[in-house]
């Protein structure tokens, strides 16, 4: 299953790298904001070296809900960022 799911994931991302050459602006800023995402990571860490709290919310709905979650690590861990 997990075969299937990288396989789609991939057909995906080549289709969105296409329409991105094509000249769809979606698609354009979508390939953009992924380039050099590694390096981005890499520099951002050096400057923040403290402990990270990392949490993904893939719509507004999911950081309503996950909130008071976020709250409450806020404040069982304030030197994270």
């Amino acid at each position: 299953m997990a075969l299937l799911y990288y396989f789609v994931l991939g057909l995906y991302t080549l289709a969105l790298r296409l329409a991105a050459m094509a000249g769809h602006s979606k698609a354009k800023r979508w390939a953009q904001g992924r380039q050099h995402w590694q390096q981005q990571l890499a520099t951002w860490r050096s400057q923040h070296p403290d402990p990270v709290l990392w949490m993904h919310c893939a719509s507004l709905g999911e950081f309503e809900q996950g909130r008071p979650l976020i709250e409450a690590l806020r404040q069982q861990y304030p030197d994270h960022l």
